[in-house]
């Protein structure tokens, strides 16, 4: 899982670096969607990141 989430974060900042270019672009729209793809990847990140933290609290 360590690798999932260090994949899923540079596709984060892949994501940030494409809405980037797509607003310099004039491609707002775009941006917009890109954004949204980028805050479900953030959220499940996130929600990985709890759950491990959460079984790893557990083990002595």
């Amino acid at each position: 899982m360590p690798h999932e989430i260090e994949s899923l974060r540079r596709a984060i900042a892949l994501g940030e670096e494409v809405i980037r270019i797509s607003d310099a672009a004039g491609q707002s729209l775009a941006s917009v969607h890109i954004h949204m793809g980028v805050e479900m990847i953030r959220a499940h990140v996130e929600r990985a990141e709890a759950a491990a933290l959460s079984s790893s609290a557990g083990k002595p």
